[in-house]
């Protein structure tokens, strides 16, 4: 920044109790009003001035102001060693100079990107229709790598400038990481039974329209498993809601053992889903099988038991998995019958 500008940017800062950039700004705005500030482009551009002050205190680490019929530009860059000090340059032949800077300091594997994305046509083309636009990228300096952010907009009312400015944005990518990993996290827990560590209902639904996919594309071969723990109610209201829900903890456990790794769902208070794909498929009959082995053993032994009903998939009559689902439900029902009728 050039020395008049600071100086008058101070003054106004000490009288007016205005913040340093607060300062800057005003100075800038009210100077471009009178056309007195010295840039060399578009010097009666209020709006464009002010994104430049913007700038100026500290957004970015280096910015330029392009006029773009011309090619003219200006360079605004953090004087070493010198807080609020700016260096300011000028130069011809924007995109040529940029694209030759960014072959020396741009990784290898991201310089395609930014040669496509800040090529003159297609740069104006893309502000034409957003008005800004922003690219990360990684920087090779010294043997380190960065991550930076270019930053590009018109300047308002003035559609043959614009203004490009770069951020350090180690801190944004690491930031943008964390909030990928913990919107990813917040969609699985949004997925998982509080109580019984599996997926609920709604995992259930999603994996119902995938299933649904496969069917239209004629590449579906599943069965779907229904389980329902008996004598949830009758735990609930002789021992309590405490006991009800271990109760229901352990006979998730058991239909686990049985049928992980396939996804379980809990898809009501005390019955339960499994959608058997691929070798879990082949081996259907088996396991339900020994589930109902276990559910006879269980009656012996005085542990929680487990109804459960299995169907198949039929690809003449089944257009979605709702229609597999009730006919395992059904099942599932009628083997509930024979272990109540067992354990009296």
């Amino acid at each position: 920044m050039e020395p008049q500008v600071i100086e008058k940017a101070k003054e106004i800062f000490s009288s007016n109790g205005l913040s340093y950039d607060e300062a800057v700004n005003l100075f800038l705005e009210e100077t471009v009003k009178q056309g007195d500030l010295p840039l060399g482009i578009a010097p009666n551009s209020e709006v464009s001035y002010y994104e430049l002050a913007r700038g100026l205190s500290g957004t970015y680490f280096r910015a330029y102001y392009v006029n773009v019929e011309t090619g003219e530009f200006t360079i605004f860059r953090p004087q070493e060693g010198e807080e609020n000090h700016f260096v300011v340059t000028h130069g011809e032949d924007f995109f040529n100079y940029f694209l030759n800077r960014c072959s020396f300091c741009v990784h290898p594997n991201d310089l395609g990107l930014i040669q496509e994305r800040f090529n003159k046509e297609t740069l104006l083309k893309e502000l034409e229709t957003k008005n800004h636009t922003s690219t990360y990228h990684r920087s090779v300096e010294f043997g380190t790598t960065t991550y930076h952010v270019i930053r590009a907009a018109l300047a308002e009312g003035h559609p043959c400038h614009i203004f490009i400015g770069i951020i350090n944005g180690n801190e944004l990518f690491d930031r943008d990481q964390m909030l990928r990993v913990e919107i990813k996290k917040a969609k699985r827990q949004a997925k998982i039974d509080s109580l019984a560590g599996l997926y609920n209902k709604a995992a259930y639904d999603s994996l119902g329209k995938r299933i649904d996919r496969k069917i239209k594309e004629g590449k579906a071969r599943f069965s779907v498993v229904v389980c329902d723990i008996n004598n949830v109610k009758l735990v609930n209201d002789t021992d309590g809601h405490l006991a009800g829900d271990a109760y229901i903890k352990e006979g998730s456990s058991r239909i686990q053992k049985t049928f992980a790794p396939a996804k379980i769902f809990r898809v009501g208070g005390d019955e339960f889903a499994i959608v058997l794909e691929g070798q879990l498929y082949e081996e259907r009959d088996f396991l339900v099988s020994e589930f109902i082995k276990d559910s006879y053993d269980a009656i012996r032994s005085g542990r929680c038991v487990i109804a459960v009903g299995l169907s198949d998939f039929d690809s003449e009559k089944d257009t979605s998995i709702a229609p597999v689902f009730v006919r395992a439900d059904m099942a599932m029902y009628e083997n509930k019958m024979r272990l109540k009728s067992i354990d009296k």
